[in-house]
């Protein structure tokens, strides 16, 4: 009984988080959005990822189920659509 109300409770703690994503320059492939805990912060790999398809201005990502923490948060414009940072000559 204990383990079934502590998967609830912890059920109830987590939330969807809502992520504005602005500048974005054309409507070409996706918004990635990578929600880390500070530990996991500009790592290969964040606990909560999430995507939306391109809107020029502002693209919303929503990540859903993330529990109450510290987190931090970074993202590109996947204009190619292929899950990587594309780096040019510059950056």
């Amino acid at each position: 009984m204990s383990l079934v109300l502590a998967a609830l409770v912890l059920a109830e703690a987590a939330a969807p988080i809502t992520i504005e994503v602005t500048h974005v320059r054309s409507e070409k492939g996706r918004v990635h959005v990578a929600f880390c805990p500070k530990n996991q912060f500009l790592g290969k790999a964040c606990l909560y990822e999430a995507s939306s398809p391109a809107r020029i201005g502002t693209t919303l990502v929503t990540l859903p189920g993330v529990p109450p923490g510290d987190y931090a948060a970074q993202g590109f414009h996947d204009e190619n659509s292929n899950k990587d940072i594309d780096r040019g000559l510059f950056g």
